[in-house]
């Protein structure tokens, strides 16, 4: 671990306190609501975590995450302490922050509820395919092409520093939901896809923000079934 100055360690104190400062409105189950990760701890449990972070005089441990090799070790790391998921994520393609993807899963839990025999299940559409025939083209390989939902996380890079939480509302005696979502980067894109929406006459979709730290994303789902009722979110 690399020791930094004093002002240098003050400046990333005041920067983590403001970066914490969503960290309220966060879904109510995501487990880095009230507990963040530990770097200390990290730091010490897993030595290739170890060479990213940095130690100013009181011992604070620090990280860079606008270095993407840093920023890929936390994402590694933390699916393996947290949920014992060993992955390899190449620098090329889009590094997903942790707690900020849980949020997205809850949100989905959230609409399609929990099934005894973990028998969900979702597709994340991560190829390229051609815009005509999106769903098609990611499941023509597959043997089973029986969803319960779809979620979709493009690159984007604006923040707008909006929030508010998520309940977690859900008739038990209602159908089994057949959702689609998305994460959106920008605000400004939520009319634009409502539109479409509405022009494709889907009938039934919501909207939710997604907070952590100091980022903000936010979250559409749409379904052809009438009788999905989306979670409401909370101001």
């Amino acid at each position: 671990m690399v020791s930094v100055s004093v002002t240098t360690a003050i400046f990333r104190i005041h920067l983590t306190a403001k970066n914490m400062a969503l960290n309220k409105y966060m879904h109510p189950r995501n487990i880095y609501k009230l507990r963040k990760p530990d770097y200390k701890e990290l730091a010490i449990k897993y030595p290739e975590f170890r060479k990213h972070v940095f130690q100013d005089l009181a011992g604070n441990i620090f990280l860079d995450y606008k270095y993407p090799p840093s920023l890929r070790q936390l994402t590694v790391t933390l699916l393996k302490e947290d949920f014992g998921l060993d992955i390899d994520l190449p620098l090329d393609r889009l590094i997903p922050t942790i707690p900020l993807r849980l949020n997205y899963i809850l949100w989905i839990e959230d609409i399609i509820g929990k099934k005894g025999d973990n028998s969900v299940k979702g597709i994340d559409i991560v190829q390229k395919v051609s815009s005509d025939c999106i769903l098609y083209d990611a499941l023509k390989d597959k043997e089973d092409q029986h969803y319960d939902f779809c979620m979709c996380n493009p690159p984007f890079f604006s923040d707008h520093l909006e929030a508010q939480a998520v309940s977690t509302s859900r008739s038990a005696d209602r159908p089994d939901p057949r959702v689609y979502t998305s994460m959106v980067g920008k605000k400004t894109s939520l009319p634009e896809i409502k539109e479409e929406l509405r022009k494709h006459q889907i009938p039934k979709y919501s909207t939710t923000e997604f907070c952590q730290g100091k980022t903000m994303r936010w979250g559409i789902a749409w379904t052809f079934d009438k009788t999905v009722n989306f979670p409401v979110s909370i101001k």
